[in-house]
């Protein structure tokens, strides 16, 4: 009896012990997948190819429930986004041909541009863009799903953080304005770069050409050469900015230095062993610096301001940046300066011109 009841009880313990094994498997692969629905449908996230065989062959609004007669209450327009999901061309075309608006705004801000944005289907979306649907238009809300919307996103701010590489270019292309501010009221600049996104200075040139500010000032007081330098060390990518015209000595008046004070400091805390960077970005800033050498900034001079703040730092350890307010003075005495001596400059070679015209007259 004893022996049963050892028996019985072995089972019962193993019994439970694969319940649980079955239970945690379960969630695991619960989190396994809503971690994968949650990379496809973010903007610059993609699917690691060993995860990818896991995936259901649902779409994009599928895997979220999202349902067309949710969000538009004409039934032509219900019609068109099934059309857009199921990827039918054809019936696209047809009910556009038939009067449906393309631009007809539903719940949240949802547009049909919107319902044809995911999945990088390309051709869906180009047609609508073709039709002159408005990539534009704002959301109203996150849609509940605040790692992938944001309020006040447009199609054109989800192109340019996606990791989908034609579609801002195509944004741009058929009315995209990039001048449209975002949630924060950074510019679509500041977007592509802090996405870390593929192709960052084809999107950024095509949208400089449209009228986006190479040098504006996000709310985080940085401008577009300051956040690729600042965001993953994109200094190959600060270097094409510099070529497009971007103004590295630019910043906010609130802030001590500017992006080139800002490289010197990573690199000179890495020269004094105090910081840590991949040869490959160090090597990154050398080229940086020197293609700042070469459009004629005076990297010498920052750097002397870097070590005047490191001593500066020395005399009141106990009240970090104490000297702020004085140098961010100090700074813009001296920036006044150089750009008055250039305007004098400018004139005086204007004057030149004009007197070897004259004469040559």
């Amino acid at each position: 009896m004893k022996a049963l009841d050892g028996t019985f009880m072995a089972m019962i313990f193993n019994t439970s012990r694969r319940r649980r094994l079955l239970k945690f498997e379960a969630d695991l692969l619960q989190i396994a997948l809503a971690t994968l629905v949650v990379l496809t449908m973010t903007p610059g996230c993609e699917v690691p190819a060993v995860m990818s065989s896991l995936l259901p062959t649902a779409t994009f609004h599928e895997k979220l429930n999202l349902h067309a007669v949710d969000f538009f209450e004409d039934e032509q327009v219900v019609e068109l986004c099934e059309a857009i999901e199921d990827n039918d061309l054809d019936e696209m075309k047809r009910l556009i041909a038939a009067g449906v608006d393309v631009n007809t705004i539903g719940k949240d801000g949802i547009t049909p541009l919107f319902w044809a944005f995911p999945d990088n289907q390309l051709e869906r979306f180009v047609l609508l863009l073709k039709k002159e649907a408005d990539p534009n238009v704002r959301l109203t809300s996150d849609l509940g799903l605040p790692n992938v919307f944001r309020s006040g996103d447009t199609v054109m701010h989800l192109a340019a953080r996606s990791q989908f590489p034609t579609q801002f270019l195509e944004v741009i292309k058929h009315g995209g304005n990039p001048t449209v501010p975002g949630r924060h009221g950074d510019t679509v600049l500041h977007e592509i770069i802090r996405a870390g996104v593929r192709n960052a200075d084809e999107r950024i040139a095509a949208a400089v050409a449209k009228g986006a500010d190479i040098n504006a000032i996000d709310h985080l007081e940085a401008t577009p050469i300051e956040t690729a330098v600042g965001r993953f060390g994109q200094y190959d990518l600060a270097i094409e900015l510099l070529e497009m015209g971007a103004d590295p000595t630019i910043a906010s008046d609130e802030r001590l230095g500017n992006t080139i004070h800002s490289v010197l400091a990573n690199k000179r805390s890495v020269d004094n062993g105090k910081g840590v960077m991949f040869p490959r970005e160090y090597a990154a800033i050398e080229r940086f610096l020197a293609a700042l050498q070469v459009k004629g900034y005076d990297v010498d001079q920052a750097q002397e301001d870097i070590e005047r703040w490191a001593e500066l730092s020395k005399q009141n350890p106990s009240r970090p940046g104490w000297f702020r307010k004085n140098e961010i003075l100090r700074l813009k005495k001296r920036n006044a300066r150089v750009q008055k001596a250039e305007q004098h400059a400018n004139e005086q070679s204007s004057k030149k011109h004009v007197g070897k015209a004259d004469a040559s007259q």
